[in-house]
């Protein structure tokens, strides 16, 4: 995919902004206003708040950044897009960056290291935990609310004897058709 490279000084980073998309609804997003080195414009580029959940590196990069530090901000063009979007955003001007937009004759066009955005091992399981103790509260909150008057202290309690009970639980192979559940303590 095509990439090209901007540099520059950074004028004004302002978040938790309101745009108008292209068919007048409205969206929340971060507005990156800068002093583009080719041309000495001041230019604008406003961030959707996705952008901010799902693009690490633009992300960290807009967070790092204030008025006046000089920028290097890499955008990508997928194929078959008409739009640049960004891809990274770092302090500093960085000209060395290979731009890609078209091979040379004869040579492939340079590529960049793989970089996973999948969840380490680690990551998952306390993921997992998370979602586990949710739902151990959720169903806690739904076992007392009929017959008991709630309390944090009762809901807390017996979300933890749920939570304790799900990932202590080991799976049992069980012939026939009666099972009995034994009872939570």
């Amino acid at each position: 995919m095509p990439q090209s490279t901007t540099t520059g000084v950074v004028v004004e980073i302002k978040a938790d902004m309101e745009f108008l998309n292209a068919a007048g609804k409205a969206y929340k997003g971060t507005r990156f206003t800068y002093s583009d080195d080719r041309s000495g414009d001041i230019k604008a580029q406003k961030f959707h708040e996705n952008v901010m959940k799902y693009s690490p590196e633009v992300a960290k990069g807009l967070n790092t950044l204030v008025k006046d530090d000089e920028f290097t901000m890499v955008k990508e063009k997928k194929d078959g897009s008409d739009f640049w979007n960004a891809i990274s955003i770092s302090k500093g001007r960085d000209t060395g960056v290979v731009n890609t937009a078209a091979p040379t004759a004869g040579k492939a066009a340079p590529t960049k290291p793989f970089v996973s955005t999948y969840e380490t091992k680690e990551e998952r399981a306390i993921r997992q935990r998370l979602i586990v103790a949710q739902s151990s509260l959720s169903t806690a909150i739904g076992c007392l609310s009929d017959k008991d008057k709630l309390s944090e202290k009762k809901v807390f309690a017996t979300a933890e004897n749920i939570f304790q009970w799900v990932m202590n639980h080991k799976e049992e192979v069980v012939d026939g058709n009666d099972v009995e559940m034994g009872e939570m303590t």
